[in-house]
């Protein structure tokens, strides 16, 4: 009986063998011998708009392993095909202005599928020696510029995700707000640290500064 995760992709390939879709989708490579797809985190309720399935695709080639993680991610609001749609308008919207993030591979009715971005910003920052402190909350600040540039007024963001000491965006519902022609480069600094890094805000706030 095929997992949640492989019935996901199933539903998105159609007519198209899955191995076919994955590698068409720069999800798997052509030239691998063997493949499986193993979910990680079955479908869990991720935010007030949003389910995620976390999985793995697994494959191999001339006798080595590689493994890499997406997520697939369920808007429950609705008319939940339409809030989909506005998700992804807004997104191409940031990309465009700059933001970063995660690469997104298909998009299906009310369900999309996009690269795992492995920490949370919180554990990113806790990780990260002073530099690499620094950095995030710099591109934090260049993110909220670059939102409001792009005329959101977006809430302090909870949910933001890093590789390292970069910081990627992935909720794109009612915490970015709505979208005006322009909007005024005035949030309150504090308050985005404290939201977004926790008790490591008081670190951050040095930086701020």
């Amino acid at each position: 009986m095929a997992n949640s995760a492989e019935q996901e992709i199933a539903a998105f390939s159609g007519d198209t063998s899955a191995r076919d879709w994955l590698i068409n989708k720069g999800m798997l490579d052509d030239s691998s011998d063997e493949y499986s797809v193993e979910v990680v985190s079955e479908w869990y309720r991720a935010g007030a708009e949003s389910y995620i399935l976390d999985f793995l695709v697994n494959q191999s080639r001339d006798n080595t392993d590689t493994t890499r993680r997406y997520i697939a991610k369920a808007c429950i609001k609705v008319p939940c095909s339409d809030n989909m749609n506005d998700w992804v308008s807004r997104r191409k919207t940031l990309e465009a202005a700059g933001v970063n993030t995660p690469r997104l591979y298909a998009v299906k009715k009310a369900v999309l599928i996009e690269d795992h971005v492995p920490h949370d910003l919180k554990t990113a920052f806790d990780a990260a020696g002073e530099d690499g402190q620094r950095r995030i909350v710099a591109n934090l600040f260049d993110m909220y510029d670059r939102i409001q540039t792009a005329g959101f007024q977006p809430r302090p963001f909870h949910d933001l995700r890093s590789h390292g000491d970069d910081v990627v965006a992935v909720d794109f519902g009612e915490d970015l707000g709505a979208q005006a022609e322009s909007a005024a480069l005035d949030y309150d600094r504090k308050a985005i640290l404290r939201v977004a890094l926790g008790k490591s805000a008081s670190i951050g706030f040095n930086y701020a500064n």
